[in-house]
């Protein structure tokens, strides 16, 4: 069997996005634009490696619908292997998102065809076979069991991806722990290492490698600040091996129109550069420059990069050229 770089496997969505003015509580506001794109946290990962021309496969669920096809042809022309993704009887996977430029979002799911995925649509050796296995979350127990089964019974040279996403990190680390003891790297935003952790960064990411957790990626909004590094903008904050990176935000503003996607790209990046060979500060720039091309439009993927786009963006906005790969993919 072929080896793929990366396997995907979280839920499958098509995205019902509304841009609008305000997020509110009560009340009414406008949408100012809006539109129906491919989603899921670990495909849009996946469709964003694959775009970079990273050898990539994905394992889901989708419903036996336009929409599912819609999801599958998607992810295929993107040149992902799509023979892990599975029809089942019934509507794919929705998600309804209201979102506004400041970066506030709102997601309403429905999980449809997700919540059917079993252990026997599980593809063990298209796993084994690959470098990296890049999970994100199910709203389902039984799809939750069933990734914790296969982080347990695939190849032990496969490294472990893990992106939680709000859903799973608010459940707490003690119902985690069986992905964080196996995690190479884990990727969150700041609110959610303090769901899952209950601790502030830097705080928080040692708790996760007090689990077992080799490399904690956190990813900071805009106009966020750590307590560590007082005045200084990031981009994100890496922990690594008793080494602490606090990577700034780019010079160059970002044109923010919606950031669904936005952490999914920048994992896709981060990804990228260690499967290349990169050091962890050039793996986190590669992903803020994935984060900028996903939140210039509407739609978790409708501006993701080739490696050629990548690579001239990152001149543009940093001021250098990226460095040169330390290997290539075999």
């Amino acid at each position: 069997m072929a080896k793929l770089k990366v396997i995907g496997l979280g839920a499958l969505n098509l995205d019902y996005i509304y841009r609008v003015t305000q997020i509110l509580g009560d009340g009414e506001a406008s949408i100012e634009e809006n539109g129906e794109f491919a989603g899921g946290s670990a495909a849009n990962t996946t469709y964003a490696l694959a775009r970079l021309g990273i050898a990539t496969g994905f394992i889901g669920a989708v419903g036996d619908d336009p929409e599912g096809e819609r999801l599958r042809r998607e992810l295929a022309q993107a040149g992902v292997n799509t023979s892990g993704v599975v029809v089942k009887p019934g509507p794919t996977g929705r998600a309804v998102v209201l979102t506004q430029a400041a970066g506030q979002r709102a997601i309403y799911l429905l999980p449809g065809a997700n919540s059917i995925l079993s252990w026997e649509d599980i593809n063990l050796d298209l796993v084994s076979h690959s470098q990296y296995l890049h999970l994100s979350s199910f709203l389902g127990n039984k799809q939750r069991q069933v990734q914790e089964r296969l982080i347990t019974e695939m190849a032990p040279t496969v490294k472990l991806s893990f992106a939680p996403g709000s859903v799973y990190s608010a459940q707490g680390w003690k119902g985690l722990e069986v992905f964080l003891k196996r995690a190479h790297v884990a990727f969150l935003n700041a609110r959610e290492l303090r769901q899952l952790t209950g601790r502030e960064v830097p705080s928080g990411a040692r708790h996760c490698h007090e689990l077992g957790c080799d490399t904690v990626v956190v990813t900071l909004g805009k106009g966020e600040t750590l307590t560590a590094r007082p005045g200084l903008f990031l981009d994100c904050y890496v922990s690594q091996n008793g080494k602490e990176y606090f990577v700034p935000q780019p010079p160059v503003a970002a044109t923010v129109m919606d950031t669904t996607g936005a952490g999914d790209a920048f994992a896709a990046g981060f990804l990228y550069g260690l499967i290349y060979g990169h050091d962890v500060e050039t793996c986190a720039r590669i992903g803020g420059i994935m984060a900028r091309f996903a939140i210039a439009e509407l739609g978790a993927r409708t501006r993701l990069p080739t490696a050629e786009q990548l690579a001239a963006r990152f001149q543009e906005v940093l001021g250098q050229p990226l460095p040169q790969p330390e290997k290539t993919p075999a």
